[in-house]
């Protein structure tokens, strides 16, 4: 049973529409990875638990999750709630207002709907949680790949494009002694400087976090076989 606060989890005050970031935003909600999933995950899980503590704490994760779920949905629908024909035409929302209108409708961003094979529950709840666990190392897998391509692209356009603009930019300040150009170029500079310094260093903090995790991930992994083992125990000798 729940009891339900009539106020969002954090506030969402949208003032201006735009299709194109719901479209995007929409597979928080209903996609692969969104809250939907997410809720019903635990949810179900949680009859799998064999303590009564275990149960509760999948129960409150999965009410959070439902939280995440009405935070999302309040920000597509007032993204998409104003929306002129016009606007929904340009960005490509057409296929989607066609079946819904502005209606929330639980999809991912490439318009797949929502299925309830993108989430699992096992019955064991040992099982169920290296599933969960797997979730989270997909999330971070992807904020690795985001790093690398920043370290790829973004170090390249610091000295291929940022600092060269800023030399001209001082160069041609001091032709024209115009202050606007000097202010460009020492922008330009601290941007570049910054982009080429700080994410290498932010690299190699996540190579630490990184190892510090794979570290974590082995002891819970050494931990919940032996959960496991003295769980099977107990219910043999329960048996």
């Amino acid at each position: 049973m729940w009891n339900y606060e009539k106020r969002l989890q954090f506030p969402v005050n949208i003032k201006e529409a735009n299709a194109d970031i719901a479209q995007v935003i929409i597979s928080q909600y209903g996609g692969p990875d969104g809250e939907m999933g997410a809720s019903m995950r635990y949810l179900s899980q949680r009859y799998a638990a064999p303590y009564r503590e275990v149960a509760g704490i999948l129960t409150d994760i999965g009410t959070e999750e439902l939280a995440h779920l009405e935070m999302v949905a309040t920000i597509v629908h007032q993204l998409t709630k104003n929306l002129s024909m016009e606007e929904i035409e340009a960005s490509g929302f057409r296929n989607y207002y066609v079946d819904h209108t502005v209606g929330i409708w639980p999809q991912a961003a490439g318009g797949v709907p929502f299925n309830a094979c993108e989430f699992q529950s096992k019955g064991d709840i040992i099982t169920d949680l290296m599933a969960d666990m797997n979730i989270y190392f997909v999330a971070i897998l992807v904020v690795l790949f985001l790093e690398k391509l920043l370290i790829r692209y973004g170090i390249q356009a610091a000295f291929a494009i940022l600092i060269p603009l800023a030399c001209l930019m001082w160069g041609l300040f001091l032709v024209t002694k115009r202050n606007i150009l000097n202010g460009l170029a020492v922008r330009l500079c601290v941007l570049g400087l910054a982009v080429a310094f700080v994410i290498p260093c932010s690299t190699h903090i996540t190579d630490i976090v990184a190892s510090d995790l794979t570290a974590y991930v082995d002891e819970t992994i050494q931990e919940t076989e032996d959960g496991a083992g003295k769980l099977n125990e107990a219910m043999e000798d329960g048996a």
